[in-house]
């Protein structure tokens, strides 16, 4: 249904707001006096495709693979010149198999029998009894240094076998979630011991219906609707009904468009345009539904969970595929967007003048819950020789075996009805000064809404407020959360509107010669304020809240709540406005916008010239930089311990008697001692304060971009692109979790120093390459050979082609992280560099198990952050080498040639390249004094093996 589309990233007028990078503009076909349409199909098997890298390693045959696209369109008039339709139907099914090589527990492992735990030169890995720790306890029988202090020490398991009795009757249950070993895996560590494939896939139908009407010679409108639905199926590679990432969900979608065009005259012409997008949006995991108890948790928990599934957990260092919080997902959408634009354009001498102005009202209702029956998670601490130097020693899984875990929480939430409201105005000039010179400039004003919420359910960041506690501890607390619409804030916003949202545009183009033109820009843009997503009403901690896991209260020197039973005093109900929210939230973790937070923008600036050549070949050459100034952060911790509290080491998780006592009802602060360093944080009473978006982070871009053009004579057209391009930053994503890899996941490592976080985004690319082509070739009607032979036989030798994209592009920036052995509340950890390069070169297969040389790096030293950049300097991903080559034939035949089918040919990754994934970035090998024998191993592919697409499309 899309006549034409146009992808602009510079030099934008000011008609265009709301965005920081590029627009995609889209022309929608219409219906005219004749009939026209066309039908297509476009077809992938299993049987066209080659196997991917790791399936034919692992002797897997290629996985299941259909694919079809089809559909049609169609148009015509209702009445001759005054009144036409369009309408067109796109279908679309695939389901194929996704190769996986994983690592998962051997049945020795899931039985408590870690007789076998090595690391990766066969060397055992001692687990460790937590409940025989000495050191920090006061036990008289413990022994001390010279100085007095207790030494930690504990005592391994005969065998380095766990007695059954001392199994947790939880985890024996959802051991058996993951899969049972079909490959050896490598030599003494079993990684990369299980190979599978799992079908994946969905379907998606697209209804698009226009009409036209001709009002009279000076008046035009025309209407449009659009259905869309979508069904995304879910992945179990463990075939145990566990989904990976994400269950089953479904979308669907209604938008009308509107618009009027009236002519005054040739110079003047208004334009106005109506829309409405309703959009519905539903996820719920596999196991929804499923009572608690049939997993061994208790029936108090069962019965405080309103979507109750299979628990998530996550044990170090293996592969859980419902570890990640979006399997376990139940989301519950449904966004209604409303839309008024009009402009009006004026052509007065030089000047080409447009005025408009843009109105959007965002409604989200909305509810999410990615852990509704807990996440919870072990680490190797607990069953290592010393939580806080647990060298090669410890195992994440059997911890989980024993039930005693790092952390983890149950997040129960609400309903909630949200809203934005945006409006602009802007004027632009294009100005032609002189034959040779065209200036465009514009100014757009921005208002940009905050959130508000029906119920005025939303919290606000007070820090430096007096805190409830403050009077009955005696002690100089401050931070506390505030509500809209209430003493605290007058008004129904989170944040303060800014009515400085000023977006000057300039532009230019010069002729320099007859064949040569300078252009450049210049140009503000605010970044829409929904992009910041964790301000929204649903995520706030009153609307959806989250029960902390208190699995150890002293750094993983013994554990607390068990996993059989890990939330004995209840799970937190959202509060809302409840005048009780105050006191709920008290000794758990709180997060909220601050109200004078600066909105986010991005500056671009571009130079550019282009000469075309006497055959026609085009050669631009240009120049082009952006600045991105308070950017936001997901979330920043502002409850970091200082830094200079770091010296005291170990003695910060000495208990001490609790200032809170009877004061918070739940968690950590609510036992009769807490560990020395929570009364060293910032805001003690809680367990964690951060603020939500918080825009404190720029970036900067500079690039040099070189382009040729060539359009040749007997048709056909190459165009050759090449990038070199440095993008800094001190911030990646939002949605870091969701992102393969590279360093986004770990977060900043000191919140106290945002500067240390400075580096190559984890996006960088430095080279980019990418040729596309389209050729006809020289054979039949108008070409070179056989162009006067008729017939069938003049048919079936014209209209062939040829067309294809090749890119080439280096790798993403590594960005590695480490285990947090300093407890240090709040902050992580990086790697320390042994001052060697971790790069390494030869082939890519024979780096597979070592992707870089991991002994370039150590875990850093407790209560240290380590010395490493956000990300690497010198170690990359795999790079892009793709080649996307298609053979095509145009056939015209019928009465005056109206008729035309055109079969195509489709090969994707045609030379089968591949294009390994990230490697493991987790810090340390056992052997560098780690945990982690995954370190450095890839174990995945960025990209698919070839695919081979036939397509068949006729026109009329």
């Amino acid at each position: 249904a899309i006549q034409e589309f146009k992808v602009q990233t510079n030099n934008l007028g000011p008609e265009f707001g709301r965005f920081a990078g590029g627009v995609i503009n889209l022309t929608t076909k219409s219906g005219s006096n004749s009939f026209h349409g066309t039908a297509y199909e476009f077809i992938r098997n299993k049987v066209l495709n080659a196997n991917d890298f790791f399936s034919n390693a692992s002797g897997i045959g290629r996985p299941p693979f259909t694919q079809n696209q089809f559909g049609g369109n169609a148009g015509g008039r209702i009445f001759k010149d005054k009144l036409f339709w369009f309408g067109s139907y796109e279908g679309f099914r695939q389901r194929l198999g996704r190769s996986y090589l994983l690592s998962v527990p051997t049945l020795a492992y899931r039985n408590g029998d870690f007789s076998d735990l090595r690391d990766s030169s066969g060397n055992l890995i001692p687990i460790y009894d937590p409940l025989t720790t000495c050191g920090r306890l006061g036990n008289p029988a413990c022994a001390r240094d010279a100085q007095g202090n207790e030494i930690i020490t504990r005592q391994q398991f005969p065998g380095n076998i766990i007695p059954q009795d001392r199994l947790d009757s939880v985890a024996k249950i959802l051991a058996g979630y993951w899969a049972p070993p079909n490959l050896a895996g490598q030599p003494f560590t079993h990684i990369n011991n299980f190979a599978t494939n799992a079908s994946v896939g969905g379907n998606n139908d697209q209804l698009n219906t226009r009409i036209d009407y001709n009002l009279s010679d000076r008046q035009r409108i025309f209407g449009r609707y659009t259905y869309w639905t979508n069904l995304s199926l879910a992945i179990d590679p463990y075939k145990t009904g566990v989904c990976q990432d994400r269950c089953q969900e479904s979308f669907n979608t209604h938008q009308f468009v509107f618009a009027d065009t009236y002519t005054f005259s040739p110079t003047t012409i208004l334009d106005v345009r109506l829309n409405y997008v309703r959009f519905h949006y539903d996820r719920a995991p596999t196991t929804l539904g499923t009572d608690l108890t049939t997993y061994g948790l208790p029936a108090s928990l069962n019965n405080q969970v309103a979507w109750k599934h299979l628990p998530t957990v996550v044990p170090q260092g293996f592969d859980t595929l419902w570890g990640t919080e979006g399997a376990g997902s139940g989301i519950f959408a449904r966004n209604d967007n409303y839309g008024f634009m009009p402009s009006l354009t004026k052509i007065t001498g030089h000047h080409t003048l447009k005025a408009g102005w843009e109105t959007r009202i965002l409604r989200h209702n909305y509810a999410q819950s990615n852990i509704p029956s807990g996440r919870y998670n072990f680490d190797n601490l607990l069953t290592s020789a010393n939580p806080f130097s647990p060298g090669s020693s410890g195992s994440g899984f059997a911890s989980f075996m024993l039930g005693y875990g790092h952390d983890g929480n149950i997040t129960t939430p609400s309903f909630t009805s949200s809203q934005q409201i945006y409006n602009a105005v802007y004027f632009g000039d294009t100005f032609q000064v002189s034959r040779k010179l065209t200036l465009n400039l514009g100014l757009r004003w921005d208002l940009q809404g905050p959130w508000s919420e029906r119920y005025d359910r939303i919290d606000i960041l007070l820090p430096t407020a007096e805190n409830p506690l403050a009077a009955p501890t005696g002690l100089p607390l401050r931070g506390r959360l505030g509500l809209v619409n209430s003493a605290d804030r007058s008004g129904r916003n989170p944040v303060d509107m800014s009515k400085r949202m000023f977006n000057p545009r300039f532009g230019f183009a010069y002729q320099l010669r007859d064949k040569t033109v300078v252009r450049g820009g210049y140009g503000l843009f605010w970044l829409p304020s929904d992009v910041m997503w964790n301000t929204a009403p649903n995520n706030n901690v009153i609307n959806t809240i989250s029960t902390p896991w208190v699995a150890t209260i002293d750094g993983d020197l013994t554990p607390y709540n068990h996993l059989s039973d890990p939330f004995p005093t209840g799970v937190i109900q959202p509060p809302g406005r409840d005048p009780s929210f105050q006191q709920i939230l008290l000794g758990k973790g709180i997060n909220a916008a601050v109200t004078n937070a600066p909105y986010a923008y991005a500056q671009q600036w571009n130079l550019d010239i282009q000469h075309e050549l006497p055959d026609g070949t085009l050669f631009d050459v240009a120049y082009a930089g952006s600045k991105g100034v308070h950017l936001p952060a997901h979330t920043q911790n502002i409850n970091q311990l200082p830094d200079q509290a770091l010296s005291l080491g170990t003695a910060l998780q000495d208990q001490v008697p609790n200032p809170f006592l009877g004061l918070i009802s739940s968690g950590t602060l609510a036992a009769t001692t807490v560990a020395r360093g929570q009364l060293l944080r910032p805001f003690p009473q809680y367990t964690g304060v951060a603020i939500d978006e918080n825009t404190n982070r720029n970036s900067t871009y500079h690039s040099l971009q070189a382009k040729v053009e060539k359009r040749l004579r007997g048709g056909g057209t190459i165009l050759a692109s090449y990038t070199v391009a440095k993008l800094i930053s001190d911030t990646d994503t939002l949605t870091g979790w969701l992102d393969a890899g590279g360093g986004t996941q770990w977060g900043d490592t000191n919140s106290n120093n945002i500067r240390y976080e400075r580096s190559l985004t984890a996006y960088d690319v430095p080279q980019r390459f990418v040729l596309s082509y389209v050729l006809d070739m020289p054979f039949g009607k108008g070409q070179k050979f056989g162009k006067d032979k008729g017939g069938v036989g003049g048919k079936l030798i014209s209209g062939w082609g040829i067309n294809g994209i090749t890119t080439l592009q280096s790798g993403f920036p590594l960005g590695l992280g480490a285990d947090n052995l300093s407890n240090s509340f709040g902050g992580s950890s990086r790697p320390v560099s042994t001052g060697k390069s971790g790069k390494l070169t030869g082939s890519t297969t024979g780096r597979l198990n070592e992707w870089f040389d991991t002994s370039a790096y150590t875990p850093p030293v407790p209560f240290t952050f380590g010395n490493l950049s956000r990300t690497l300097p010198d170690v990359r991903t795999h790079g892009i080498n793709n080649w996307d080559i298609a053979i095509f034939k145009n056939t015209k035949f019928g009465p005056e040639e109206r008729f035309g089918i055109q079969f195509r040919t489709e090969f994707f990754n045609t030379f089968n390249r591949t294009q390994f994934g990230y490697p493991n970035t987790s810090c340390c090998r056992p052997e560098q004094g780690g945990s982690n024998n995954s370190f450095g191993v890839v174990s995945s592919t960025a990209n698919l093996p070839r695919l081979v697409q036939f397509a068949l499309r006729f026109t009329f």
